[in-house]
């Protein structure tokens, strides 16, 4: 993961439970991490995930999640797109910042600087 993916992938992770965030921690880790604390937790997945489209795949990060991580970005959903379109969405939201916002995968509005 780049920087701005853990970033990114930081402030998502915050927006789950304790009880969720600490099963990805275990399933990322394979309960190999102890973690005292959220901040352990997130930083134990950031650390042991390969990719932000493995982390965001996880059961425990649920579509729900994303739709809201997106909802406080103010970027358009469009109703019904599955998961993996809004991990997508999600990661290239990151990888471009606020300049571009992907509405879809195929398509991107550029926002005036």
């Amino acid at each position: 993961m780049n920087k701005c993916e853990q970033i990114g992938a930081q402030e998502l992770l915050s927006m789950l439970n304790d009880v969720e965030l600490m099963s990805v921690k275990d399933t990322v880790t394979k309960s190999m991490m102890p973690a005292d604390s959220r901040s352990e937790a997130i930083d134990a997945c950031l650390k042991c995930s390969q990719s932000a489209m493995q982390l965001l795949r996880r059961k425990k990060v649920r579509r729900d999640i994303l739709m809201q991580y997106l909802a406080r970005k103010s970027i358009p959903v469009v109703a019904g797109t599955d998961k993996v379109r809004l991990i997508k969405q999600i990661i290239d939201f990151w990888n471009t910042g606020s300049q571009a916002v992907a509405t879809n995968s195929s398509q991107a509005i550029s926002l005036p600087s």
